[in-house]
């Protein structure tokens, strides 16, 4: 069997399973020696076909921008994990309330409208719909705070994104790259936006806060 074990996951077979917090973060930065040119390991983002949350895992985080080397089709959660749950096919971490990714990720190139999200988000994550180049429409439930890093980066057919009365933040290059989008209309709680967050959105015509 193809295997390899790092801080924190085991590869084994084109399945990444993250045993403990950091362990995505650590796979996915693989450091290069600068003098032997050597990576600290073998395999890389590109070979994980499945992804499954540990039952150790309460949280994930990965390097900036680094889900774009990283495309899973899929996305399990280990017998035993108390944080970690799939809900109308989102994985969703519990104890913050926070969406991580679609479970299903070998279908995001054919999603045109998002309006499942289960109700009580509070947190879309960082990166949580990078590069879903084909949807239109996003429907954010109502009690959504705030939208992390890179959320919506490279979802170039985006033209309109229902935001939240109660939206407090809006992350670094949240919407960095949304060539499509026309219209933001914001609320008066949100008093946080970070750098690019709508960047090169040629499109972009009226923004209301």
């Amino acid at each position: 069997s193809d295997y390899e074990e790092g801080d924190g996951w085991v590869y084994r077979d084109g399945t990444l399973t993250i045993t403990e917090n950091g362990g995505l973060k650590d796979f996915i930065s693989n450091d290069q020696d600068e003098q032997t040119g050597v990576w600290k390991y073998q395999h890389t983002p590109w070979q994980v076909d499945d992804l499954e949350i540990g039952n150790n895992v309460t949280e994930l985080s990965i390097v900036e921008r680094g889900w774009s080397r990283f495309t899973p089709s899929c996305i399990t959660i280990e017998p035993g994990n108390t944080c970690f749950i799939i809900d109308n096919g989102w994985v969703v971490n519990k104890k913050t309330n926070t969406l991580f990714s679609a479970s299903n990720l070998a279908n995001k190139g054919s999603s045109e409208s998002v309006d499942n999200i289960p109700e009580y988000i509070e947190h879309i994550g960082a990166h949580a719909f990078y590069d879903y180049e084909y949807i239109k429409h996003v429907t954010i439930p109502q009690s959504v705070v705030s939208i992390g890093d890179y959320a919506f980066d490279s979802c170039k057919a985006l033209q309109s994104a229902l935001f939240p009365r109660d939206l407090q933040s809006i992350g670094t290059s949240a919407f960095y790259g949304c060539q499509s989008l026309e219209k933001i209309q914001l609320g008066a709680e949100v008093n946080d936006i970070g750098t690019y967050a709508f960047g090169w959105c040629p499109a972009l015509s009226s923004v209301d806060i």
